[in-house]
């Protein structure tokens, strides 16, 4: 053996080292020995002598054994299991298992949580898959399996299947790439009870919520595998955050190529083990993921084929219905010209109810945010009237009193001297008539100061700036307030005034937008005020008058009833008086927008139903109904 060694060292040279080793460990030579082993096991490794490398490792472990070397056994006792495995030699793999069942697999045991009943029973699971993918029969019937399916749903549950039953995985993800973007196609999971759930056509972007990025762009950009014994503590990817946050164990990343080209990637991960996936799942995994690509690559072309007959057959079908109809088309021709006029003229009424309906919406907006605008300005200016008025107001009182103190030291002072200059004086300005006169000046100043705190008041109420919300107010304030705003469009009328006529009911505070139902009162009102233009008090015998009327009725509804005894409208101003532009002002004067979107106010926003009562020369009367609360839609 010496001599083959010398001449060809490269067939010869590890048997001479091993023979050389075990002749070292018969006559007690440990150094020599251990030396030996390692030259004959990296020898046969070198050269490709497979079955050779294992033989001297198993004999290693024996040696080490009996030199009570317990770690160092176990590592060639490792690599004595995993050179049979490559080798082809199962058989001598399950008998080491059964010589050795406490060290072969310990790594994987090591990570159980003790008394964790049905961790354990996944691990062991999980052992016995490890055991069966390494038989290599088992990988030719899966790629017989695989190849005999051209289904691709079918295709995707027997690849996870596959995976799942021969690797030890707990949860594994099938990617392929679709229009330039990778999805999750089919997914398995191995349950609590050990039982295998599927999910596929799910057509999911793949995203870190569901696995971790960083290994899937590093294994699609490299083509190269990704094995990680404990994804959260080892590796390049423990920063990625699927890892931080799930701390997954066990990962193994394979992409699927066909022809130089990558078209999938498998994902696979145990979440209760480290350790599970070896170099040999790596190895036998690359023989069945060629299977794969070919099944997968004639899985999705016979899908597109398919789906190609099915459009093409979908085509021929409706040509074969067309040819048959075409003799009657030729026939119908004049009546389907006119189905088609019927159809543009509705298309073109349904356009014009659009383009009505987008007018509508607009002027509600243009309105709404006048409002608004009008409302800040109001409250603006009701504050900045406030404060100077409230402290006028506050003063009189003071100057009242001072006013009387001072007199009253006047008369004093003259009853006490009598000089002729001071007589004069007090003649010259009319002493007399001023101690009348400065009382009703000031009072005259007290109802001034308290009419304008009433308008502010009014004025702060209307505006109301949270308008956009709902609450519940005092109807009656809200209708105070925009009378008293009116007040000066009631006197500006030419010769004659116009009563306001209150007849309020007993009503509870109401749910509503108070800043857009004060809208609506002011603009009915401003109408009703506008209804009394170019009247003369003795025309038709009318004394102008308005007339507000609130009251409870049933089903927890409110009624505000305003109406006036002017001219009144015809049936067909009055059909139209709710539709948006349409206004019988002269140009220039209204818009056509305050009682259109006064109504849709009321009824879509409140809920509610508004109307209009008229006749000529009858007055006219506007109705409005809102609920007491309003009810979520």
């Amino acid at each position: 053996m010496e001599c083959w060694a010398k001449k060809c060292s490269v067939n010869y040279q590890n048997k001479y080292d091993f023979i050389e080793a075990e002749k070292a460990r018969v006559i007690g030579d440990i150094i020599r020995a251990m030396e030996y082993y390692d030259r004959a096991i990296d020898q046969a490794k070198e050269q490709g002598y497979i079955q050779e490398s294992a033989l001297a490792a198993e004999r290693a472990v024996d040696f080490y054994r009996a030199i009570k070397r317990e770690r160092i056994y176990r590592a060639y006792l490792h690599e004595a299991y995993y050179g049979y495995i490559r080798w082809g030699a199962t058989a001598k793999a399950r008998d080491l298992e059964e010589k050795y069942p406490q060290l072969v697999f310990e790594a994987s045991e090591h990570h159980l949580k003790k008394n964790d009943i049905n961790i354990t029973k996944s691990i062991s699971s999980s052992v016995q898959r490890s055991r069966e993918i390494l038989d290599f029969s088992t990988v030719s019937k899966a790629s017989i399996v695989l190849s005999e399916e051209i289904i691709l749903e079918n295709l995707f549950d027997k690849i996870l299947k596959i995976v799942m039953e021969n690797t030890g995985a707990t949860t594994a993800h099938l990617i392929l790439k679709r229009l330039k973007k990778w999805v999750i196609e089919a997914t398995a999971t191995l349950e609590n009870d050990n039982n295998l759930s599927y999910n596929c056509s799910l057509n999911s972007s793949v995203n870190n919520e569901i696995l971790p990025l960083s290994i899937i762009n590093y294994v699609c950009r490299v083509e190269s595998s990704v094995v990680l014994n404990n994804a959260t503590y080892e590796g390049k990817f423990t920063d990625d955050p699927y890892c931080l946050k799930n701390k997954p164990k066990s990962v193994f990343c394979l992409p699927i190529i066909n022809q130089e080209k990558i078209i999938g990637i498998l994902y696979l991960e145990n979440n209760l083990a480290s350790g599970v996936f070896t170099n040999e799942h790596l190895e036998v995994l690359r023989v069945l993921s060629s299977q794969m690509a070919i099944s997968l690559k004639n899985a999705l072309l016979y899908a597109k084929l398919k789906q190609t007959k099915d459009d093409l057959k979908t085509a021929n079908e409706q040509l074969e219905d067309y040819s048959k109809t075409l003799e009657d088309k030729v026939i119908n021709r004049t009546l389907e010209l006119q189905d088609k006029n019927e159809s543009l003229n509705e298309k073109t009424t349904q356009l014009e109810r659009m383009m009505e309906e987008l007018q509508t919406t607009q002027a509600h907006l243009i309105q709404t945010e006048k409002m608004s605008s009008l409302g800040q300005l109001v409250a603006g200016i009701a504050h900045e009237i406030n404060n100077p008025v409230s402290f006028i107001y506050g003063n009189l009182v003071h100057l009242s009193e001072y006013y009387q103190e001072l007199f009253e030291l006047i008369d004093l002072y003259q009853e006490k001297t009598a000089e002729p200059e001071l007589q004069a004086k007090c003649e010259d300005i009319d002493l007399e008539f001023i101690k009348e006169d400065i009382p009703q000046l000031i009072n005259s100043m007290q109802s001034g100061a308290t009419r304008i705190r009433d308008i502010v008041s009014s004025l702060r109420n209307f505006s109301r700036l949270d308008e956009a919300e709902s609450k519940f107010v005092n109807i009656h304030e809200g209708i105070e307030s925009t009378v008293n705003i009116l007040q000066y469009r009631i006197h500006q009328l030419q010769s004659h005034s116009i009563e306001i006529i209150k007849e309020y009911g007993v009503l509870p505070k109401v749910e509503c937008y108070p800043g857009q139902l004060n809208q609506v009162f002011m603009n009915i009102l401003t109408n009703a005020v506008d209804a009394f233009k170019g009247i003369t008090p003795t025309q038709n015998n009318i004394n102008p008058k308005i007339s507000i009327h609130t009251e409870l009725i049933p089903e927890e509804k409110v009624r505000i009833r305003i109406g006036d005894n002017g001219v009144g409208m015809t049936e067909k101003v009055r059909s139209q008086v709710f539709n948006p532009f349409f206004t019988t002002k002269p140009v220039g004067s209204g818009t056509g927008l305050g009682l259109s979107v006064s109504y849709s106010i009321i009824v879509k926003q409140h809920r509610g139903d508004l109307r209009c009562l008229s006749s000529p020369g009858q007055g006219s009367e506007f109705i409005i109904e809102i609920p007491l609360k309003q009810q979520d839609s």
